[in-house]
């Protein structure tokens, strides 16, 4: 209405006229009156979601299901299951056996008829629990299904060394279950299981230790020499075909390598063949200080193992040795040693 009172469609408002006030008047209101609204229906939205709050799960447990264990012990395993699963459902309610209208499906350990209780007694979760004696351990199966989304939430297994470990069992199925994740991705402090503090089986080979003697013959550096003493100090692991472990040598200066021996039988004269990676130091009388004399070393090696198969074998070898240093440093090698 202020707007259309102007008497000329050119006519221009110098600040500090009154007009001027009066637009601000007029206009300034409006502008902080939708604010006010904008704020208010901020407002009004946060304090309904904070408000809001999801109703308490409603979960069930179907009566335990066992195979080759006594009657006893399922109904206490149930109960503990149940037990630890109203820990963590604190806020939700747990309803297990007489309190469970099964109604025809009696016995259910399956997904369709916990689907079927799960409608019958107004749940949102119905778990499925099987324990079975499997020799000397106690296997133990769960699923989780949604009766809305008629989708099972979680299915997995562990075991049991005994009936007695099955408290803490228990106690991690229930973690599982109220996480939403498998058993063996919520392992936490005082949940651990006995079977999971037992060390895992591996094929392991023996341990064997052995010292070698003999002599290089440089074929190039080693300050041109004839020959030279060589010592090697080993310490490994052996399998059937396999032999490795790290090499302490002194061949004018000091080697360390990490080497690995293919063993091409197992009687008691076993040739071998292999070859090994590392370090070598050498020593050089007229060391120029323009070239470096330490580098990597490559040793290329066989020979003979005898009396393999008892707990002690003398070593034949013969090996190449190279050394990448600016001396080109390189040597055939014969030895005499023992393995222990």
């Amino acid at each position: 209405m202020l707007i259309n009172s102007l008497p000329a469609r050119n006519r221009s408002i110098q600040p500090g006229s009154s007009l001027d006030s009066r637009l601000v008047q007029v206009h300034f209101p409006g502008r902080l009156l939708k604010l006010l609204l904008l704020a208010a229906v901020l407002l009004v939205g946060a304090s309904e979601c904070l408000a809001f709050k999801r109703a308490p799960d409603r979960m069930g447990i179907l009566p335990l299901q066992a195979i080759g264990v006594d009657l006893e012990s399922a109904l206490a395993v149930e109960s503990l299951l149940k037990v630890e699963l109203q820990k963590e459902f604190s806020e939700g309610v747990v309803l297990g056996g007489d309190a469970l209208d099964l109604g025809d499906d009696d016995p259910c350990a399956e997904v369709d008829c916990a689907i079927r209780v799960g409608r019958l007694n107004d749940l949102d979760l119905v778990v499925i629990c099987m324990i079975s004696r499997l020799g000397g351990k106690i296997v133990v199966q769960y699923n989780l299904v949604d009766v809305h989304g008629k989708s099972v939430l979680i299915a997995d297994n562990t075991t049991a060394a005994s009936l007695e470990d099955l408290d803490m069992v228990m106690r991690r199925v229930a973690l599982s279950l109220s996480r939403r994740k498998g058993i063996d991705d919520i392992g936490e402090v005082g949940a651990i299981m006995e079977g999971e503090a037992v060390s895992s089986r591996r094929r392991s080979g023996h341990k064997v230790a052995g010292v070698s003697l003999g002599y290089s013959y440089p074929r190039s550096g080693f300050d041109e020499q004839d020959r030279f003493l060589s010592f090697a100090l080993r310490r490994g692991f052996e399998t059937e075909h396999l032999s490795a472990g790290f090499e302490m040598a002194a061949h004018r200066g000091l080697a360390a390598t990490i080497y690995s021996h293919y063993l091409a039988s197992k009687s008691d004269i076993c040739p071998y063949v292999g070859g090994g990676l590392g370090f070598h130091w050498v020593y050089h009388k007229d060391k120029l200080p323009d070239k470096r004399e330490d580098g990597f070393h490559v040793n290329l090696s066989g020979g003979l193992r005898l009396y393999r198969t008892y707990d002690f074998q003398l070593v034949l070898g013969v090996g190449y040795i190279f050394t990448f240093n600016n001396y080109d440093d390189r040597a055939m090698m014969f030895s005499l040693g023992i393995l222990k």
